[in-house]
């Protein structure tokens, strides 16, 4: 994977983040509407799948993507919100 995949996957988890955080406001006053709650569940799996792959291939997005081992991985560079200059 290239810079510009590693870019394409922030960005996703970013917009996931933004529509879970927007829909979740949204269901604080409407905790029935099915529509919402669907379209939560698929932010929220779309979401998930997008930080794996990130942590798989670049590394943590932050502490809590610890992966039990020998060194706390978290300090390796770059920082997930540093962008790489070309």
């Amino acid at each position: 994977m290239n810079a510009n995949s590693r870019d394409v996957l922030l960005r996703r988890i970013q917009v996931c983040d933004f529509v879970l955080s927007d829909t979740s406001l949204y269901l604080n006053i409407h905790p029935s509407d099915q529509k919402a709650l669907e379209h939560y569940r698929k932010y929220a799996e779309l979401r998930k799948n997008a930080h794996m792959e990130f942590v798989e291939n670049y590394g943590p997005l932050g502490h809590e993507d610890y992966d039990g081992g020998d060194r706390w991985k978290w300090v390796d560079g770059p920082w997930p919100w540093q962008m790489k200059e070309d």
